[in-house]
């Protein structure tokens, strides 16, 4: 991980002279590290490797993940596929792998739900649904204009994805229910969250002692912080999941998955130069006009 520099000295016409030579250099993406593995590490193959067979426990599991959100399947068929492709998986070690990063990845529906609750209460204390055909001037267009100016300036400030979940978080009414869950899978925004050294660097040394051991999978998961950019005020506090499956060359094929509950919180947005975000945020929320939504970011590398 750091730069490590060896080097010769040569004595020319008096002079001492240093030669140096760099032997590994602190990886720019851990992500390309982490897909490199061990290549030092070889393993039979197993000629049977493509019929792995899912347990009923399993399968089950596989279908109340399913059941959660359609999309869930993609990411099991790539954790399957990983383990056919890998020709040193067992049944048995596919069916851990699965049963591991279901039980760790599965949203807890509790985090949305507190969101919600503290969401209505806010409506439930303001009278601005009251006094709207009273007002002369409609406050629920006037906070939609302010919030999509907002939206605008969060943007051009180089904020596209937080940008997006402000977007999305509105809703037609204060009786609308959430907004359905955001997912990103596999586009620039999900590799850069997952595969980014952010959460990466973060159980990097963990990684690293299952990748010089002999299991053939591991399951990572965990939560994090991100502390600057885009990420920080699109998704600041997440959960993560990560499925390792070694291949017989060595390298190792990853799933991962990032989770989050968007709950507008003007504090975050204070150090960007947006004015709105005490008046127009606040007012959105109290007409019950932006909602939480859970945030699902995969990809795979």
């Amino acid at each position: 991980m750091f730069k490590k520099v060896l080097g010769t000295i040569t004595i020319m016409g008096g002079m001492l002279v240093f030669f140096s030579n760099p032997v590994t250099t602190f990886a720019d993406n851990l992500a390309d590290e982490i897909a490199k593995g061990n290549p030092q590490v070889s393993e039979p193959i197993i000629s049977n490797s493509s019929n792995l067979e899912i347990t009923p426990e399993t399968q089950s599991l596989i279908d109340n993940y399913v059941a959660e959100s359609s999309d869930n399947q993609d990411t099991i068929n790539e954790i399957i596929e990983n383990c056919k492709q890998s020709g040193i998986i067992s049944s048995q070690e596919m069916n851990k792998a699965i049963s591991d990063f279901i039980l760790s990845a599965t949203i807890d529906p509790t985090q949305l739900e507190e969101a919600l609750v503290s969401a209505n209460e806010l409506v439930n204390k303001s009278d601005s649904r009251v006094s709207t055909s009273r007002a002369a001037v409609d406050p629920i267009k006037l906070a939609r204009s302010g919030w999509a100016a907002g939206i605008a300036i969060v943007r051009n400030e180089g904020y596209p994805n937080t940008a997006m979940y402000m977007k999305y978080a509105e809703v037609p009414s204060f009786l609308s229910p959430s907004p359905a869950k955001h997912v990103s899978n596999g586009n620039a925004w999900a590799k850069n969250v997952v595969s980014g050294n952010d959460i990466l660097g973060s159980f990097y040394s963990e990684y690293k002692a299952w990748v010089r051991g002999t299991s053939k999978t591991k399951t990572i998961k965990g939560s994090f912080a991100f502390t600057s950019g885009d990420k920080y005020y699109a998704l600041h506090n997440v959960k993560y999941s990560y499925s390792f499956v070694r291949q017989s060359n060595g390298s190792v094929k990853t799933t991962g998955v990032v989770t989050d509950v968007y709950d507008f919180a003007p504090s975050n947005y204070e150090s960007i130069k947006v004015g709105f975000a005490n008046n127009y945020a606040y007012a959105m929320q109290s007409l019950g006009l932006i909602k939480p939504f859970n945030i699902e970011i995969k990809h795979s590398f």
